[in-house]
């Protein structure tokens, strides 16, 4: 048989990406990251319980040290098709506009730790290159393309 060898895949940073949606549902959490899946469940359970339609799928920042899978502070954001806010638990933040600028980015194949280290890992590199600061904690965008689970990671830069 043929020796087939997995090629890693070649990770590319996107400049001057942007985050810009109308109508934003956010919520903080205090969590740790094996919970991640139950907070995510929760968060689009209460949103839509509310009375919001969702017109993509949700992102989040991850706002602690993620080397640390104990305790973080998580920002769960999701944007809806309602333009009004309605009766949301105390803890949730309606948003009628949602932008963050001037953002590298890179698209990881997967949504595994290991995926991410390596995609949080380029994005350092390049902000270091370019003599660069961090601006943000880092966002992610789960999405499925054909099948496959890709995941955006986007940081805001300031020069």
């Amino acid at each position: 048989m043929f020796n087939k060898r997995k090629e890693k895949k070649e990770i590319r940073v996107g400049f001057n990406q942007t985050i810009h949606f109308e109508n934003v549902v956010s919520r903080y959490y205090q969590v740790d990251l094996k919970d991640f899946a139950k907070v995510f469940e929760d968060f689009i359970t209460t949103v839509v319980q509310s009375g919001y339609t969702p017109t993509s799928n949700f992102f989040y920042a991850i706002n602690s040290d993620l080397e640390d899978p104990i305790d973080m502070l998580l920002q769960v954001f999701i944007p809806v098709e309602e333009e009004k806010s309605y009766e949301l638990p105390e803890e949730y933040r309606y948003q009628s506009y949602y932008e963050i600028i001037n953002m590298l980015g890179v698209r990881v194949e997967g949504d595994s730790e290991d995926q991410f280290s390596e995609g949080i890992r380029m994005l350092v590199e390049q902000i270091v290159d370019m003599d660069a600061e961090l601006a943000s904690p880092p966002f992610y965008f789960v999405n499925q393309i054909d099948g496959k689970t890709f995941t955006d990671i986007l940081i805001k830069i300031s020069e």
